[in-house]
């Protein structure tokens, strides 16, 4: 089946809105039910900083246990439903945001099939919609450093408002998960 050029893009978006819509369901399926000891933990620092304004797990102590950025983004979302769908549809809002992220740049780097491909490898990899049903850091974490590396494939010279925002991308990036502070040295050198 070929397909016009045309028509290219909107088939892949199809493609990611299913995916999204999958991640909605499985979301909703899910509910309330919180698999891992991880999850539970984040969960409570996140109502702790939305009832007490304190940083604990347990309600009294402070703790520096887990990095903040994810307890502080469900905390937000907990704001508007004490519901866990809501940052379970966030995870996988992140995740197609990757694969928009991957056929961009795949498809600027190479070519609108690379880019295909790049998105479809999402579908046949089972762990990362897994995962985006869990609450965790990993998913957001990916799209953080996907945005971050979109901005060095292009040919363009980056701008001053550019590299602010990728900076504060970063720094986001290491609030969720820490050991991608390794990677920040990489990026300078390769930079």
């Amino acid at each position: 089946m070929r397909i016009n050029k045309d028509r290219f893009d909107l088939f892949v978006l199809i493609i990611i809105a299913l995916f999204f819509i999958a991640g909605v369901v499985y979301s909703i399926y899910l509910g309330n039910t919180v698999r891992y000891a991880d999850e539970q933990e984040y969960i409570a620092i996140a109502k702790n900083l939305v009832e007490l304004q304190k940083y604990t797990i347990n309600g009294e102590t402070p703790t520096a246990y887990r990095p903040p950025g994810y307890p502080f983004l469900l905390s937000f979302l907990f704001l508007f439903s004490n519901s866990l769908v809501l940052p379970r549809i966030a995870n996988f809002i992140a995740l197609c945001l990757c694969m928009l992220i991957i056929y961009r740049i795949l498809k600027e780097i190479s070519s609108k099939e690379a880019g295909l491909v790049g998105v479809l490898s999402f579908l046949f990899y089972p762990a990362l919609f897994y995962t985006a049903g869990t609450l965790y850091p990993q998913t957001i974490a990916t799209f953080l450093f996907f945005l971050v590396i979109s901005f060095f494939v292009r040919p363009e010279k980056i701008k001053i408002s550019v590299a602010t925002l990728l900076g504060v991308c970063f720094g986001l990036l290491v609030l969720f998960v820490p050991s991608f502070i390794f990677m920040l040295a990489m990026i300078l050198v390769w930079f």
